[in-house]
Formats: C-alpha cells, structure tokens, sequence
C-alpha cells in the first residue's frame, strides 16, 4: 500500500507518531466562507501535541511574545500534521480550554478527534493549504539595527491610532526604512512563541545566510491594518525536495524593547477580529 494512502487511512497513528517525538501540530481559525467580502491573512501557529486520545486531542495553547492565545470551546481550526516532508489537514472543534497554575507554562486546548486526515497536495512548489491564506512578508538584511527604532515608534502611534478608531496615514510607514540592503520576498508559515516560520524561494535563500539579521514586514490584511515590523534573527533553516527554504527567524528587539508590546497587541487584536467573524459552534 503506498505510504500516502496507508497514512491517510491510518491518521491515529499518524497523530502518535508526532506525540510520540515530542513534535507539534500546526492550527489556525478556520477562514471564513469564499464568499466572505473581505479576508486577511491567516495566522498559523506551531502547539505541541500534548495527548492522543479516544476522542479528542490536546494541544498547548499558541503563543506570542508571552501572551497565550486562548481560543473559545467552538472555535473551529484547521490543524495541520507533518511528518517529513508530507502534510494532512483536517478540521476541528475546541471542545475545552484547560488554563495552566504555572505563569511560566501554557495551558491546554482540547481539540475534537478528526474522524480523517486530507493529504495536500503540491501545486508548483506549494502546498494546498485548504483555503489558508498565508501572508506574503517583505525582507531586507538589516545593515544598521540601531535605525530601527523611528519606524517602529511610527508603527507603535499608528496602532494607538487604529485602536481608538483615529484616523492614521500609513503610507508614512511605507516611506519609512531603516538602513537595509535590497528586499526578498517571503510567505509566513507559523508563529512561535518568540518568531516566525517562513518559506523562501531558491533564488532568495543565500540572502539568509549571508545576512542573518532581517528586517521583516508582515501585512496582516484588512482586520490590523497596521503592518508587523520587526527585527528578526535567523536561527535555522532547511531545503525540502522542492529547493524551498524554510527558516526560522527570532524576534530581537534589544535596540526597542518597547516594540515587543507593538507587536504582540497586533497579533492578539487581529485574532479578536479573527474570532469576532467566526460563529461559535456547539462543542
């Protein structure tokens, strides 16, 4: 039996096989409708995989910057397993949001079981993704850190702006740059608690290895108008069997402390938007 067909069959013990190395599922709020007027670009997160159970899953919550974020019994998600170079999808339902005692330590979402797993295919270098709409992000090695902090005291006004309902001209940012050497592009693959997961083209990847230190904007779509800027290291990456690059960047903002509290309140207000626009299902 071909492994696809025989995992696909065999989801659970897919799914075992992730909690069993300690690895991590991918999950998002599950995009609204096609015929939803307006759309953002969809946040995926990396939890680890914490229980395989009779009927449900459980995972750690997501988080950002420090802040966990907490989904609602009847959110539903979409959640991703990848083992290799292969990924399913499927859908689900909070069933229960379990707080952790411990400050230091996430707390648990229970997830319902899927009753199967979707393979996703590729599509000329990318994966179908099931209706995900991941972020393109702009990239330019950052040549002087220290020219960061006007744009980011820029982006820190805007968002004041945006969430007392003010008006804020954001072309401003646009214009604004600090020292950088020429822009690549990127596709947002997750959020982790201290950085992002993105996807490079092969024409683009030595750019991360001959300067490790980025300069990264993140458009979040109509629901935080107000773009991501950051700062971010690059601290690994890996080519799949396509020659995409896939790297992980950490956030650094020690020349801005301040730009961390920007940043995790955009994350955490476009998630209220997110789930202000998905009904609640019965979990």
């Amino acid at each position: 039996m071909p492994a696809s067909r025989s995992r696909s069959t065999n989801w659970r013990r897919t799914l075992t096989q992730i909690l069993e190395r300690h690895g991590a599922l991918e999950v998002a709020l599950a995009p609204p409708e096609p015929s939803e007027a307006h759309r953002s670009g969809d946040l995926v997160w990396r939890v680890r995989l914490l229980k395989v159970g009779l009927n449900e899953l459980a995972v750690e919550f997501p988080r950002t910057l420090g802040h966990s974020v907490e989904f609602p019994a009847g959110t539903e998600l979409v959640a991703a397993a990848v083992v290799g170079q292969n990924r399913w999808m499927f859908r689900t339902t909070v069933m229960a949001c379990m707080p952790s005692s411990d400050p230091s330590r996430p707390g648990c979402m229970v997830l319902q079981l899927p009753d199967h797993l979707e393979r996703c295919q590729r599509l000329h270098g990318r994966y179908d993704a099931r209706g995900l709409q991941l972020p393109e992000v702009d990239c330019w090695p950052l040549l002087d850190p220290s020219t960061v902090i006007p744009i980011e005291r820029a982006a820190a006004c805007a968002l004041t702006a945006f969430r007392l309902g003010e008006s804020f001209d954001l072309s401003r940012l646009d214009a604004m740059l600090p020292t950088v050497g020429p822009r690549f592009p990127a596709t947002l693959m997750n959020l982790g608690g201290g950085g992002i997961g993105v996807r490079v083209a092969q024409a683009d990847a030595p750019m991360l290895a001959h300067h490790p230190v980025l300069w990264v904007r993140i458009p979040l779509g109509d629901l935080m108008p107000v773009p991501i800027l950051a700062t971010a290291k690059v601290v690994h990456t890996h080519i799949d069997s396509a020659q995409l690059t896939y790297a992980g960047l950490a956030f650094d903002f020690s020349f801005h402390p301040q730009a961390q509290a920007t940043v995790a309140q955009q994350v955490m207000i476009m998630i209220q938007q997110q789930q202000r626009r998905q009904p609640l299902r019965a979990a």
